[in-house]
């Protein structure tokens, strides 16, 4: 449909729109003897007949969707059930092209990638076949991951191993879990056959080159492990301590374990990575360090989060806070959530205190206290805010700067055009023009904007109708749904 909208708004002559019976969408395009129809899968065709008159397909109402599976799963002779997501691909009619069977849908270029063990298929946008691979695994085994290359598979009893793209088994399922750490180095999870006391599995850690198969790096069972950074990884013996290693991609040195070992270790973001040791009562302090170990900020939080643009959020207790990158607070450890958010490259912090919700400056000052508004959120256009007043919410909008530019007393507050916003109360609606102060009252209990100058109304919020700005009806209320503008002529309807 990309390419579809491109010959759009190359031509850039839209001669109309039809909205046919059948729920397709017909634009007719160019002008005088050049006018021709496509239907919505990028089709050119005889509008009377619907017969297809151009090849090729450019289908964009497809979905992706996900179908939610519990798949039982062997651990240390106890079966266990492990929430699944299997995936399959409907239409814009919701029309199944292919049903929820398959671990992985990749789109292609007019087309679709689906995996799954039985095979590799590859389909066009409409579900035509094009290649098949099957793949030689045991029954009921499930693709888990796809890397360079090749895909790693899982049997039924769990172990992992992977797979190429031709279907041939390079490496037999026999680990835990595996993780690529680059295109030539797979970290295992090495089950030992055990459980913990909470049903969780007991691993060992294998780190292997496997082009030429050397083991580069192994512990034995009890152990567990994660990617830190680049070239930096954190293992966790069997006693629960961390440390850390140094890996080049073919080479690994173990650094000495630290006098106070590390009970947890995070990521590292923007050079410094967060840990955590056992304190005196035994509660986890967490802290940050630099890549050599150099501890920079020591360890004095319930909880730290990583880096991002110089500031971290931290706990104390329940209460969260925000910290530079020499430890100082930012933000007092006094409140109940910090949200970072960018709009037009300004950073926004969006707090949360009880059951409001504040907003923040980039240099720390208050926008708007977390006394008032249950919901805060910043646009391109304004800060949207939602009031409860006893079971009711009401949207209001602010400027930048937080003052009031529309009162919460609407149910939604929607910008159609730069300076046009629909304005809904209860069963009206109301389009407002913020530069000059018109008003103009829709004859509708339910509107809302579809893009490109466009409405979607409803008399019942069952059956709906497309309108203009200056409430010009351009087709019938008969629609269940319609979709936003593509361009100013095109939309999907059902």
């Amino acid at each position: 449909m990309r390419k579809l909208l491109m010959i759009l708004m190359c031509i850039g002559l839209c001669a109309g729109v039809n909205f046919a019976t059948d729920g397709f969408v017909y634009v007719t395009v160019g002008e005088g003897e050049s006018t021709y129809v496509v239907n919505q899968h990028g089709h050119r065709v005889d509008f009377e007949t619907k017969k297809d008159v151009l090849e090729g397909s450019f289908y964009y109402e497809n979905t992706i969707f996900a179908e939610l599976i519990m798949r039982q799963k062997e651990m240390n002779g106890q079966v266990v059930n492990v929430p699944t997501f299997l995936y399959g691909i409907k239409n814009y009619k919701n029309e199944l092209i292919e049903p929820p069977v398959y671990d992985r849908i990749t789109e292609m270029n007019s087309g679709y990638q689906l995996v799954n063990g039985a095979g590799l298929r590859k389909i066009d946008s409409d579900g035509g076949l094009i290649s098949v691979v099957p793949f030689d695994l045991p029954e009921s085994s499930r693709i888990v991951d796809e890397k360079f290359g090749s895909y790693i598979y899982e049997i039924p009893g769990g172990a992992q191993g992977r797979i190429d793209a031709d279907g041939t088994i390079v490496e037999t399922a026999h680990a835990a879990r595996l993780t690529y750490l680059s295109e030539s180095v797979i970290h295992y999870h090495v089950n030992a056959g055990l459980l913990d006391s909470e049903m969780a599995g007991i691993y060992g850690v294998q780190i292997k080159d496997v082009t030429n198969g050397q083991t580069l790096l192994e512990y034995s069972p009890g152990t567990m492990g994660h990617k830190v950074g680049q070239n930096l990884y954190a293992v966790r013996n069997s006693i629960g301590q961390w440390t850390l290693i140094d890996y080049d991609g073919f080479t690994l040195s173990q650094r000495s374990v630290s006098k106070t070992p590390y009970v947890n270790i995070g990521i590292e973001s923007e050079g410094l990575i967060s840990f955590a040791v056992r304190s005196e009562t035994g509660s986890y302090l967490w802290g940050y360090m630099d890549r050599t170990e150099k501890v920079v900020i020591p360890p004095k939080f319930s909880h730290g989060m990583p880096f991002n643009k110089s500031f971290a959020v931290v706990s104390i207790g329940d209460k969260k806070g925000m910290i530079n990158r020499v430890g100082t607070f930012v933000i007092s450890p006094e409140v109940d959530g910090i949200n970072h958010i960018t709009k037009k490259g300004i950073d926004y912090y969006v707090i949360s205190l009880g059951d409001y919700t504040g907003l923040m400056s980039s240099d720390f000052h208050w926008l708007i206290k977390p006394t008032k508004y249950t919901y805060v959120n910043v646009m391109s256009d304004g800060i949207y805010v939602v009031q409860k007043t006893g079971s009711t919410y009401q949207t209001g909008l602010l400027d930048l700067m937080g003052e009031v530019v529309f009162p919460c007393a609407y149910t939604s507050i929607s910008r159609i055009e730069e300076s046009t916003y629909l304005l809904t109360q209860k069963d009206r609606s109301t389009l407002l023009d913020k530069v000059s102060g018109q008003e103009k009252a829709l004859p509708y209990a339910n509107a809302r904007g579809a893009g490109y100058g466009k409405l979607a109304v409803s008399n019942d919020g069952r059956k709906w109708a497309i309108a203009t700005l200056d409430g010009q009806v351009l087709t019938e209320m008969k629609y269940d749904r319609i979709g936003m503008f593509r361009d100013y002529s095109t939309t999907r309807v059902k």
